[in-house]
């Protein structure tokens, strides 16, 4: 006879708030998805999906706008020292992200029926205000 231990085991990992995190781009990541977030509910669009994770990358914001489904990639920077936040989206960044936006479509039947969409939105922080770029069917 073997003895079978039901017992779960404890996890040591705790969730990081994002918010407050040491690292300064990762905080600067979320202030920049938090402004695009509420940037795009003032155009209408209804939020239900934010840092949607699968084993090949994550879609910073899934939005719905009437018969729309977006997928938002957003970029934020402080400077345009190396140009917009744009030019960060490699060929192989775009095609993963029409990759996941598969796998939700797939995973998400309900939302089957809606036209999907990828944008961008570039975000700059200067002088404590942000100026948002919002470019709709980027790729």
């Amino acid at each position: 006879m073997v003895a079978v231990n039901n017992k779960k085991k404890k996890s040591y990992y705790v969730p990081v708030d994002k918010h407050e995190s040491p690292d300064r781009r990762q905080r600067l990541g979320v202030k920049g998805e938090d402004t695009a977030c509420a940037y795009l509910e003032k155009k209408g669009m209804r939020i239900i999906g934010r840092n949607v994770r699968y084993s090949m990358g994550e879609i910073d914001i899934v939005a719905r706008m009437e018969n729309r489904l977006v997928f938002v990639e957003v970029k934020t920077r402080e400077t345009l020292k190396y140009g917009r936040p744009s030019l960060a989206l490699t060929e192989k960044k775009q095609k993963t992200i029409r990759q996941l936006a598969q796998c939700y479509i797939h995973e998400h039947r309900e939302y089957r029926a809606l036209s999907p969409r990828i944008d961008v939105i570039e975000l700059i922080y200067q002088d404590g205000e942000a100026f948002v770029n919002h470019i709709e069917s980027a790729f």
